[in-house]
């Protein structure tokens, strides 16, 4: 993904509520996922819950993805650590996402990553083959 569409992101992203229940919490920054060369090579897919604390600075603490194979929970969980939010106003605060991992096409060496915000609480992540070339 490009910087300017990066930034563009980040700006969107800073303005809206995140979280379920209880408190929200906006996000201050967030890393753009991909769909890992060892997932998508082995074909996986599916739905991770990732439960996330967040401490009295914004920043996450502690994230523990379920619902989905290791590879994709583990690599949910790296992400979301990536991310910073504003101070919620009692810490530590329990958030939870859901990234959804989706294979489009069919398995090619050449491929690229799409990510995909539907605030506030799910992320997908999708594997694509680039179109060729007319």
């Amino acid at each position: 993904m490009s910087r300017l569409a990066a930034a563009c992101l980040s700006l969107i992203l800073a303005n809206s509520a995140f979280g379920q229940g209880g408190e929200s919490v906006c996000v201050k920054h967030i890393e753009v996922p991909e769909f890992g060369p060892l997932a998508r090579a082995a074909r996986l897919e599916g739905k991770v819950t990732v439960s996330l604390t967040i401490d009295a600075d914004g920043k996450v603490i502690e994230a523990k993805g379920t619902g989905a194979p290791r590879v994709l929970c583990t690599q949910s969980e790296k992400n979301i650590r990536l991310w910073t939010f504003t101070k919620p106003t009692s810490a530590p605060s329990v958030q939870t996402i859901v990234y959804e991992y989706v294979l489009e096409g069919p398995p090619s060496e050449h491929y690229y990553s799409h990510a995909t915000f539907d605030l506030p609480d799910h992320v997908t992540i999708s594997s694509r083959i680039p179109k060729p070339d007319h």
